[in-house]
């Protein structure tokens, strides 16, 4: 399977990924809580088996658009239910967790993943006003 995301080694200046000469730091976290994510914020997470690119529509709501794994070749609205133990219970509501599976809800069917294994997000900087 093609990753939908890649690190060259030219990609790394200073310790941040950068891309296309804009500045943007991607910061990996071990959990990301959409209700801090603006709209339209980018969200990468990778597991054991797929990799998923998630934009937040409203955070506090739980309302992306996904992209990844079998479910979501293309990108698609869900719900983001949040971060989930092993058994399935939800552990962190509108949360993705690194070592817990992330739930979605897409064309109202459940899809729950593998364990997560990184998830990173795309801050932007703001151009100063000067």
């Amino acid at each position: 399977m093609k990753a939908l995301f890649s690190r060259r080694p030219n990609d790394v200046e200073d310790g941040l990924l950068v891309a296309d000469h804009v500045e943007r730091r991607h910061v990996p976290r071990a959990v990301v809580e959409l209700d801090g994510c603006p709209p339209f914020e980018r969200v990468h997470v990778q597991t054991a088996r797929s990799d998923y690119e998630v934009v937040v529509i409203d955070g506090a709501e739980g309302d992306v658009i996904v992209r990844g794994g079998a479910h979501c070749p293309e990108f698609r609205r869900a719900r983001l239910a949040g971060a989930t133990s092993p058994s399935g219970a939800p552990i962190k509501p509108n949360a993705i967790e690194v070592g817990r599976r992330l739930e979605l809800v897409v064309d109202g069917s459940a899809i729950v993943t593998t364990p997560v294994q990184k998830v990173w997000h795309h801050v932007q900087d703001k151009p100063d006003d000067d």
